[in-house]
């Protein structure tokens, strides 16, 4: 696994819509992702896909990358908003809402992945996962898992909770499930000892402005992990072997 430089700091930005014509609370337009890659580039920030084995152990050690959640029809378009700026996406999809009215079919998620961009699990079904009884939370998980990788043919690594919600025993059940990162929704930046099963996201809606970001970039201190620290000592003892640089 490549480890993170000292200095290593990631932005990642979430996101649930993409379109200029569309008046809904959780829309990004084009101009608002163009004013945020031009906050962004001054500071030395370097775009970069979610895939971190790849991260660059030399040079620049600010990044940011972009996801978005959902699987919604809009991602295409987003896709081809990255492209035509050297960007790669990655998106998080629920395998029992593809193909549905206003989400992807599974040939545009194809494409999406034979043009660079990343697939990840979104759970299986887009239920929160918090309150599952263990059976219906391993189906969520491995399904989604299983059902992605039969239909691209790739092994799907990354996982995102619905909601943001996650807890001690969800992210147990990611962990084993073989996900090697799962995003969450707390907003702030990722350093290089941030928790890999609850990686922060900075989430853009349509009233998302310009010093949102600026504020992000200005932290020292990221504020995540105190909560993993309370968790069953239990859990620790069980996983600690294979979530050694992952937690």
């Amino acid at each position: 696994m490549t480890t993170a430089p000292r200095n290593f700091r990631l932005v990642v930005l979430a996101m649930h819509r993409f379109d200029d014509h569309d008046d809904h609370h959780a829309t990004v337009n084009s101009r608002q992702l163009d004013e945020i890659v031009d906050i962004l580039d001054p500071h030395h920030y370097v775009p970069l896909s979610a895939d971190w084995r790849n991260m660059a152990g030399e040079g620049d050690h600010l990044y940011w990358t972009l996801t978005v959640d959902d699987g919604l029809a809009s991602d295409w378009r987003l896709a081809e908003f990255c492209d035509a700026r050297g960007l790669k996406l990655t998106t998080f999809v629920s395998p029992q809402l593809v193909g549905r009215p206003g989400y992807l079919s599974w040939y545009e998620i194809g494409n999406l992945q034979r043009c660079g961009h990343l697939i990840g699990s979104h759970g299986l079904n887009h239920i929160r996962l918090g309150n599952l009884g263990q059976a219906e939370l391993q189906r969520e998980i491995l399904e989604s898992k299983s059902q992605l990788e039969d239909r691209l043919g790739v092994t799907v690594t990354k996982f995102a909770y619905p909601g943001g919600v996650q807890n001690w025993r969800v992210r147990r059940a990611v962990l084993q499930a073989g996900y090697f990162e799962a995003f969450s929704t707390t907003q702030c930046l990722v350093h290089e000892h941030g928790p890999r099963l609850a990686i922060p996201r900075i989430t853009l809606q349509a009233n998302s402005s310009r010093q949102v970001i600026m504020d992000q970039l200005k932290r020292r201190r990221l504020g995540i992990g105190e909560h993993l620290l309370r968790e069953p000592v239990r859990l620790a003892k069980q996983t600690y072997a294979r979530a050694k640089g992952i937690y």
